[in-house]
């Protein structure tokens, strides 16, 4: 079963964190609810999550497959 994991991501604006510290795992058929304010980060994890940028630090893995390093 596909499975996406991350671990302790900071996501931010260049230099400027906006989450910190964050995770958790998602399997094939979970749902999500992101909430939050305007700038709260909402867009900036996902964009991480899908290695669309890099986080400032932590890890995202795909099928247990460290993405930032399969790239």
């Amino acid at each position: 079963m596909n499975r996406l994991r991350f671990e302790e991501l900071d996501v931010g604006y260049g230099r400027k964190p906006v989450l910190d510290s964050v995770s958790g795992e998602l399997t094939a058929g979970d749902w999500v609810h992101l909430f939050g304010r305007n700038g709260s980060g909402k867009t900036s994890l996902l964009q991480s999550l899908a290695s669309f940028h890099y986080p400032m630090s932590g890890t995202v893995y795909w099928n247990e497959t460290n993405i930032q390093e399969s790239r």
